[in-house]
């Protein structure tokens, strides 16, 4: 029976996982803003954020075609808020990479410092930006989706159905 180290295989994997991944920097309003493309994992975690505002519909009462209406437009800006709280890797000077928690400058009676996920304090953040500055942002977060979906395609092959065969 053969068997692999988790090193060996994770490097063995590498350079197929590398071309899943992206960043895109830009420029916003003279500073310079780069964004990454988030994982599956993160995908699910801003669905489960921005899903929050529905759930209250449907819960035996009658709902109204305007609470429908605000339920929507808010789980579509939690999901756009939620996508970038994950994808800003760098504003300015300033590298998020790596970083996971966000000192919030409180202090707990036993003297130790609180930490927040660091999507967490972005997407508390980003709630006071201007919603024309979150589309845009949104729109780049997209260009960088296209472009990584662009390399995958390039260098994943597939064979053309034969659609004669399939009828």
């Amino acid at each position: 029976m053969n068997s692999i180290s988790l090193d060996a295989l994770e490097r063995a994997l590498a350079p197929v996982e590398s071309i899943g991944r992206g960043e895109i920097t830009f420029d916003a309003g003279g500073t310079p803003v780069t964004l990454r493309v988030l994982c599956p994992e993160e995908e699910v975690e801003v669905q489960k954020f921005a899903v929050i505002p529905t759930q209250m519909l449907g819960d035996g009462e009658e709902t109204s075609p305007e609470e429908t209406t605000a339920a929507a437009m808010e789980y579509i800006e939690r999901f756009k808020h939620g996508i970038l709280a994950h994808a800003l890797v760098a504003v300015g000077a300033q590298d998020f990479r790596g970083v996971e928690y966000v000192e919030t400058g409180e202090v707990l009676p036993g003297g130790q410092t609180v930490k927040v996920p660091k999507p967490q304090a972005l997407r508390k953040i980003l709630k006071r930006w201007p919603g024309a500055l979150i589309t845009r942002m949104f729109r780049k977060y997209h260009e960088a989706l296209a472009e990584v979906e662009k390399r995958a395609d390039a260098a994943i092959a597939f064979a053309p159905s034969d659609l004669d065969a399939e009828i």
